[in-house]
């Protein structure tokens, strides 16, 4: 298998793998430019809805607080 990752928001542009003949396909669909992946679709993104910071390092989850280590400053 073999994994291409942009830099920008570690979206997945490619994914090769191999069926059961060895055959490799790329089985995510992805662009050929990183303008096409600036649209508002953002296909193939890791990033979740609080990328890089949660308020007071704590939120809660059905009714669940939890709690998670802040950073300084």
């Amino acid at each position: 298998m073999e994994v291409e990752v942009l830099n920008y928001g570690a979206m997945i542009r490619a994914l090769q793998v191999p069926d059961h003949a060895g055959n490799v396909s790329d089985v995510v669909l992805g662009f050929d430019s990183l303008s096409a992946y600036l649209r508002p679709h953002r296909i193939g993104a890791v990033i979740g809805r609080y990328a890089n910071r949660i308020g007071g390092a704590r939120f809660v989850l059905d009714g669940r607080t939890y709690e998670l280590a802040a950073n300084d400053g």
